[in-house]
Formats: structure tokens, sequence, C-alpha cells
């Protein structure tokens, strides 16, 4: 019974509901991506240029020196399944202070062959100014026009049809996560429904406009 209330309790507490005179709505989760586990390491080297490096971390890094570069303490190795054939990673995450994080994941288990880079920490950004919390519009300004999964779904949030026709050295090199910003979602609880679930939406899509759309993460691949 303990397990049944506990079980309930933590799901309860993963979901947040808008006010309506018809039917709740699940808001979005707004992750924090600050980790205060121990003091980040300063890195003054936070570029990310899609293919090649996240910072100081390039498709040569190893385990080692990952210590070297943030510091044991803010290391912490982990397993997590990816992607849609829930391919098992070994996986590193990187604790950045305040910021955010950043996930290595690992081609091997030995952990000296990077696969992708998950980015989850604010001021790491492409030259072109793509990073965590950069907007819809200016997304669309930078990479053209695109399309994005529903909300809140297992596949959802995503960023699809990604053709990179304005930078396409970054094709097949770089992938998005957007979210709603909380308060606007409440605000505007039709928009918001309208672009929750299994569905694919042009970025163009009215409904978008008013929900503060912004990227919450981006997945940095490196050549093989």
């Amino acid at each position: 019974m303990n397990y049944l209330s506990s079980t309930i309790t933590v799901a309860a507490s993963a979901l947040l509901f808008s006010y309506s005179s018809t039917q709740a709505i699940a808001l979005p989760q707004q992750k924090n991506t600050a980790i205060t586990v121990a003091q980040a390491k300063a890195v003054t080297d936070t570029s990310i240029i899609p293919g090649k490096k996240v910072g100081p971390i390039t498709s040569k890094t190893t385990r080692r020196d990952l210590v070297r570069i943030f510091g044991a303490s803010n290391l912490k190795d982990t397993e997590e399944d990816r992607g849609e054939g829930a391919r098992t990673f070994a996986v590193t995450k990187v604790n950045l202070g305040r910021t955010g994080s950043l996930t290595v994941l690992w081609e091997d288990n030995a952990r000296n062959k990077v696969s992708y880079v998950e980015v989850r920490a604010l001021g790491w950004k492409t030259p072109d100014g793509v990073g965590v919390g950069t907007s819809l519009s200016d997304l669309r300004g930078i990479l053209g026009e695109f399309k994005i999964n529903g909300l809140g779904w297992g596949l959802g949030n995503r960023v699809y049809d990604l053709q990179m026709k304005k930078l396409p050295h970054y094709y097949e090199k770089l992938s998005l996560m957007v979210d709603a910003d909380e308060k606007l979602a409440r605000k505007f609880p039709k928009q918001y429904q309208a672009v929750l679930g299994e569905q694919q939406l042009p970025a163009s899509h009215s409904n978008w406009k008013p929900l503060g759309i912004k990227v919450t993460s981006l997945d940095v691949f490196f050549g093989s």
C-alpha cells in the first residue's frame, strides 16, 4: 500500500494542470537544467560546432579527458535508453552548475568514443546563435522552415524535417527539442491544447506563436 501511495504521489507531482471550464490541460514540464551537486569547474569554451565540437568536447574526447576538463566531482556515469529503437548508451552527465548540464553519450562501454552530446545549458550556442533558450521565431530565421512534433508525448517536442537549407553543413549533425513557456500555456490554453499529442505541425502554424516556444535541448552529433 505504501508503494502504491508513493507511486501515485510521484506521478501526480510530475503533472501540472491548467483550469478549464471543460477539461484539464497538462502543462509543459519545465526541466530545471541547474545541477547543484558540486561546484562546476569553469569552462571558457562554450561554442557548439555541429559535427565537430561541443565546447572542449570532440569526437576524440574520452572519459579521462572529461575529468581533466570538468573535474571528477562534476561527473556522473550511468546508462540510458535513447532513440526509437531504445538503444542503451553508456552515459556521463556533466554538471555545469547553475547554467545547466551536458550529457555525453558514448559509442562504447569503455567511454573512449563520443557518439553525441545533449546540451541543456544556457550560453552554449552555435556561431549562428542556436542554443537553449533560442526562440521559435529566431530559430526559423536561422535554420529556415521545419516541423515540430506535438508536445507532451514520447516523441513529442522534437523538431523534424530540419533540411538546413540555410546551414547545410549542420544537416544530420544537430537535433533540437522545444517546449512552451509554462505561464503562456496557462494564458492560452486553447492554443496549447491544439499543439499537444501525436501530430506534426509546421513551425509557422499560428498556434505556436502565443506560447513562447523555445529550444530546451540540443543533440550534437559527431561524424564517424
